[in-house]
């Protein structure tokens, strides 16, 4: 029921570091820049997945509940068959964001961080989709009035009704994990709202989780820069770990 790409990449390594990238829901992976994270891993030894949710997103034969449950067991697996006492790094965005807590949590004790962008994990008061939602609505609309692919805007219908049949599910995992979370929220993000961010910092109100407004950057990291800024932060936990 899952598509055959869901493991989008898989390298083993010789090392006990694996860096875990979750996409989001976006037209595509390449979009979400899983190469430059890829390739970070390849430079530092580690070993790396990668979980490519897209196009699960846009399949009508099941219900988005029983995907999202799909896609949350396959992931679980494949990091059990593989990774048998490894550390695990996670890093997702948005609807990724919440497949990685998902993750952090049920391998708690091999996680050693936890770093998010954009939670889709409803914390705040505003349904955590309303964003989106309203910003695929717009993109639609500018869409169909230019006479854009057909195809690309059915994705873009598709992805709206799974958002809207999806958000109920979007609730915080069970906080087994207790390891340090990073969250970052671009300061221009229109999809998810920070206060969510801000409620989820607050509610698990602990020393080791840490919120960072990211200056000048949309939703979807587009900007090299900030993206190595991204994993300075992951660098910089491998190095307290070893420390």
């Amino acid at each position: 029921m899952i598509t055959d790409d869901f493991i989008h990449k898989l390298i083993l390594r010789d090392s006990s570091d694996v860096l875990v990238f979750v996409s989001g829901l976006g037209l595509n992976i390449r979009n979400q820049r899983e190469v430059f994270i890829r390739k970070y891993a390849l430079k530092n030894s580690m070993s790396y997945i990668a979980f490519d949710c897209t196009q699960n997103a846009y399949k009508q034969e099941a219900s988005p509940a029983i995907l999202f449950d799909k896609m949350k067991q396959t992931a679980k697996r494949t990091l059990q068959e593989n990774f048998s006492n490894k550390s695990f790094y996670f890093v997702g965005s948005c609807f990724g964001a919440n497949l990685s807590m998902y993750l952090a949590n049920q391998f708690s004790e091999q996680t050693k961080l936890a770093l998010i962008s954009s939670p889709l994990i409803q914390y705040g008061k505003e349904p955590v989709c309303r964003g989106l939602c309203t910003q695929l609505e717009k993109k639609i609309k500018f869409l169909s009035r230019r006479n854009i692919d057909a195809e690309i805007i059915s994705k873009l219908v598709l992805l709206k009704s799974f958002f809207q049949e999806v958000e109920s599910l979007l609730t915080p995992s069970i906080n087994t994990y207790t390891g340090p979370i990073i969250i970052l929220h671009p300061e221009n993000d229109k999809s998810v709202n920070f206060d969510n961010s801000l409620h989820m910092c607050e509610m698990l109100n602990r020393q080791n989780v840490e919120l960072v407004q990211v200056p000048n950057e949309t939703h979807s990291f587009r900007n090299d820069f900030q993206l190595k800024n991204v994993l300075s932060y992951l660098h910089r936990q491998r190095q307290k770990t070893y420390s």
